[in-house]
């Protein structure tokens, strides 16, 4: 029989597709590629956020080179009209402008003048007496106990405690508390303002200096000077209006000595910033309530019993440490303002 040629028709078979379990498989660059698409235009969308963290770091090589990084994606990211869609995801959950690095504080201040000399205020429960409390994480315990004490004195009205946790005076790009003290101020008004501040402020770095503007180690004499000109803009700023009062609570003894030496040299300032405003700022020495023999103590006395007042961390004030000092404010504002509920009114027989 003569041989039939080999020539393709019709009926020939196409290669079989590669499967596994009847899904085909693509090639490994485009599926590393389509990877590396999505991963760079999540890191565009999130650009705004990855720039503000990178800010807030230490200071330190690392930081520099995250900052310079993830700014170049936040300008893409805005050029492209791509950090859209998370600022609008922000503003709906209340967090509008969270990733804006804010560092501005304020200017020079203006030399402080004494508070003019005035009656006793009076305070009761049909005109309440403003309180606000605030501050990093050393005056949490001490916010929180005052708004617990603070309605059975049926004369105060406690604002949300506001303790920040990380936040000090020195980096306002991490928090900007100057400009937290001027919401408070317009907002909530507060007729008294208690400050605790000083667990994160121990550093060289600084950030919101003015162009040109340079500081020596912490503790030094420059350095002092601007972080003396930074607490002295929140005394300024929650004492805004006649008759306001500002208690700065200074940093409790430390149970490490490096670390009780650095607070003490923060208490100094604060100490000092507080003379400059006699009248309407107030400072609050808290060594001799929890050291009241010059030492480091985990317990004291209170109200004829030992309490454990201090964390083990050796620096923060515990619950009860919090409730001690709370006892201790609001005996001061006894003492400067007269504090009457109203009489409960008897129901008609």
């Amino acid at each position: 029989m003569p041989e039939t040629p080999n020539t393709p028709t019709d009926s020939t078979p196409e290669p079989a597709e590669a499967k596994v379990d009847g899904r085909r498989l693509e090639p490994v660059g485009l599926a590393i590629g389509t990877a590396l698409v999505a991963l760079l235009v999540a890191a565009l969308l999130n650009a705004q956020g990855m720039h503000r963290n990178a800010s807030i770091q230490p200071d330190s090589p690392a930081r520099d080179v995250a900052l310079a990084l993830t700014g170049g994606l936040a300008s893409v990211s805005d050029s492209l009209g791509l950090s859209a869609p998370r600022t609008g995801l922000e503003a709906l959950a209340g967090n509008s402008g969270k990733d804006r690095i804010i560092t501005a504080i304020g200017g020079p201040i203006k030399t402080p003048q004494p508070a003019a000399a005035a009656p006793k205020r009076s305070f009761s429960s049909a005109n309440k007496l403003r309180l606000y409390a605030g501050g990093d994480s050393l005056s949490l315990e001490t916010a929180a106990a005052l708004s617990a004490q603070a309605p059975g004195t049926g004369a105060i009205q406690m604002a949300e405690p506001d303790g920040h946790l990380s936040t000090g005076l020195i980096r306002p790009d991490n928090f900007n508390w100057f400009d937290r003290t001027k919401e408070v101020e317009k907002s909530f008004n507060p007729d008294v303002s208690v400050l605790v501040f000083g667990g994160n402020d121990n550093d060289d770095y600084m950030t919101g200096l003015a162009n040109g503007v340079t500081i020596g180690p912490f503790g030094s004499p420059s350095w002092r000077a601007e972080y003396g000109r930074r607490a002295g803009l929140l005394m300024d700023n929650l004492t805004s209006h006649r008759g306001q009062l500002l208690i700065w609570v200074g940093a409790p003894v430390a149970q490490d000595e490096k670390l009780d030496a650095q607070m003490k040299v923060l208490n100094s300032v604060y100490k000092s910033e507080a003379a400059k405003r006699p009248g309407s700022v107030l400072y609050v020495d808290p060594d001799p309530i929890f050291a009241p023999n010059g030492q480091y103590q985990t317990a004291i006395s209170f109200k004829g019993s030992q309490v454990v007042v201090r964390e083990p961390d050796g620096q923060h004030l515990n619950a009860e440490g919090g409730v001690v000092l709370a006892d201790y404010i609001i005996n001061l504002l006894r003492k400067r303002y007269k504090l009457s509920a109203a009489p409960v009114s008897q129901a008609p027989k």
